[in-house]
């Protein structure tokens, strides 16, 4: 597009900009028509209702413009000593825009403002259009202005040739027919090809188009395999409707189409081009991004192992049960094909993919926790893949047994993080505790690993469990620790315990602490005969008998009598472990709740003195 034309435009726009009315408030379902595209317009209350509390849809005019202008970027605006290759897709942020105008409040002249933000990085009319199979191809090869919108006629054939190819394998194999439109009885989607420097192709639902980028998707040898699949995938996707959940999408929509670009090529018989190795290796990288939420590209690490373990015929199941579901609830489908065809729920596939992505580094590896692609260089147009290892978000040392050490993080729904520790040789007991925050939800995985095989696993569900693993000197060289948020996630700790101490460790003040600050005090001392007795000290109204059993480490700690008075003092028990000589861990407990709960001695010279009174049996002034 030359600078007159530019020149034009701006003062088109700036027109219906002024002259348009202000918000046009619709009463019930409307329509907005611009040229070949027709937008319906929600209610109110069911915009709302649909995308009012999701924050990645744009609400003001000023947003969806921005939003907009960022999607639809002319190639007059790239000088070519700037271009740089771009590999995104913009067919998410599409769906984005689409949903944000159908807001009632949007007025109609925003609405015809991005319609030739849309319009404008198209260089239409094309210089030639021609239909290839399924797919009406427009394309230029001698633009006047702009050098980057040419691409040859047999690229173009050749990249029809691959979508059509893919087109079988969705009819015939899938068995969902791609979005189309039907013209004298030939099922048909338009193929635009031409330069826009914001993404490399985009599936438009409402003009039944693709976008295919000239430079680096049409004229690359590779690059015009991979990405018409993924964008045809995308057209299959609006055949079930997935365009109609916008809320934690991505994972979905451009994490299966990246899987597309794997499957489709294999499923055609094409060549494989790899470059969908890149999106698994970025989420190998960012373990510790949610699922559902922060995923997109990368998600296809998931859908790859999902595939692998399930069927191909998994993701067929997803997608037509999206198709039937009222509410598009993406979760859902994937958990009842994952039930039906594997026997697990949700979460435990998640967490089974979450070791799977370490394990497929041990020599011992087996199918169930591994990739196809895994240990293998492949290469494609001179040009090298390979899946990465999953790198350790920290790594510790147990150089002893009295090795003491701890750590704590706030861990997302359906992400891990992963801990490898050191073993030293001399090591023959490990004992850990994991304890998650009572308000979240989690699991922990265990695996003893030697000279890079995986030994001895352990895994629970359960938000705090104790670990503990005797051990031969040199047994292990590292235990491998897997922290995975469930639906919740939160905040979690992770600490060794050290051999407990003797018996007289027990004595002196000890200070409850918990997720949400410190609690009461447990004064403890010995009786002449040997038994542990005390006090406990909620506050100046809550004073209570205690006493403490010792065995080989374990603590039982009591209020007595019973009490359950008006302003919430009440009986406490506690059971745990002792750790060291200053450290209790364990689940406190009363008649109303339970939880984790950590008791630290208290210094000596900061202990208050104890009242003498609340050592003797009969004491007058106890509760």
């Amino acid at each position: 597009m030359n600078l007159k034309r530019t020149a034009i435009l701006a003062i088109i726009v700036a027109l219906v900009w002024l002259a348009a009315p202000g918000p046009i408030l619709a009463q019930g379902f409307s329509q907005f028509n611009s040229q070949n595209t027709t937008l319906e317009i929600l209610p109110a209350e069911v915009f709302k209702a649909r995308y009012g509390n999701n924050p990645q849809v744009p609400k003001t005019e000023e947003e969806i413009i921005a939003l907009a202008r960022r999607i639809f970027v002319p190639a007059v605006q790239v000088p070519m000593e700037a271009a740089e290759p771009v590999e995104e897709c913009g067919t998410s942020d599409l769906l984005l825009l689409q949903a944000a105008l159908q807001n009632p409040e949007v007025s109609d002249a925003t609405r015809r403002l991005v319609a030739l933000i849309q319009k404008d990085p198209v260089p239409e009319p094309f210089e030639y259009t021609e239909i290839f199979g399924h797919f009406r191809f427009h394309w230029w090869e001698n633009h006047p202005q702009e050098p980057r919108h040419n691409v040859t006629r047999a690229q173009i054939a050749n990249t029809a040739s691959y979508l059509n190819k893919y087109w079988q394998r969705c009819v015939k194999t899938l068995r969902i027919w791609p979005l189309h439109s039907i013209e004298a009885g030939q099922e048909l989607i338009d193929v635009k090809v031409f330069y826009c420097p914001s993404y490399s192709g985009l599936a438009i639902r409402d003009e039944i188009t693709i976008h295919l980028n000239s430079t680096t998707v049409v004229r690359q040898i590779c690059r015009r395999k991979s990405v018409p699949a993924h964008e045809l995938f995308h057209m299959v996707q609006y055949t079930c409707e997935v365009h109609k959940k916008l809320t934690d999408y991505k994972w979905l929509v451009e994490g299966s189409a990246v899987w597309a670009q794997k499957w489709l090529l294999e499923a055609a018989g094409v060549a494989p081009v790899y470059d969908y190795i890149l999106r698994m290796n970025e989420g190998l990288a960012k373990t510790d991004n949610e699922l559902m939420v922060e995923r997109e590209y990368d998600a296809a690490l998931f859908w790859v192992y999902l595939t692998e373990q399930a069927g191909w015929e998994a993701m067929r199941s997803i997608l037509l049960k999206i198709k039937n579901q009222e509410t598009k609830d993406f979760k859902a489908a994937v958990a009842a094909v994952v039930k039906q065809r594997l026997g697990l729920t949700f979460d435990k596939f998640v967490h089974k993919w979450s070791k799977a992505n370490y394990i497929k580094v041990m020599k011992n590896a087996t199918p169930e926790y591994d990739y196809t692609e895994d240990g293998q260089i492949f290469t494609s147009c001179r040009r090298k893949y390979k899946l990465s290892n999953l790198t350790p978000s920290l790594e510790y040392k147990i150089l002893d047994n009295n090795a003491t050490w701890k750590t704590g993080w706030i861990i997302g729904p359906y992400a891990a993080t992963y801990f490898k520790i050191k073993l030293g040789p001399e090591v023959t007991r490990v004992r850990l505790q994991v304890k998650g925050q009572d308000e979240g939800n989690y699991s922990f995985w265990f695996m003893g690993i030697k000279e890079n095989q995986g030994l001895k696993t352990v895994q629970t569900f359960n938000n705090t469990y104790e670990y503990n693993q005797n051990l031969t000197p040199g047994q292990w060289d590292h235990l491998m620790v897997m922290v995975m948020g469930r639906s919740k996630g939160g905040e979690y700790l992770i600490q060794s315990i050290p051999p407990p101490g003797p018996r007289s460790c027990m004595d002196g003040d000890w200070l409850e602490k918990f997720s949400w600050g410190n609690g009461a005090t447990w004064k403890l001392g010995f009786r002449p005969d040997g038994t542990i007795f005390g006090s406990y000290i909620a506050w100046e109204d809550c004073k209570l008998f205690a006493s403490a059993t010792y065995d080989a480490g374990k603590v039982e700690l009591q209020t007595t009598p019973n009490v359950d008075k008006p302003n919430g003092c009440r009986s406490v028990t506690i059971s745990g472990q002792l750790s060291g000589c200053n450290t209790i861990i364990g689940t406190w407990k009363d008649k109303y709740s339970t939880r984790q709960v950590t008791l630290t001695k208290l210094p000596a010279q900061s202990a208050a003195v104890a009242e003498e009174d609340h050592y003797q049996e009969g004491c007058p002034t106890c509760p």
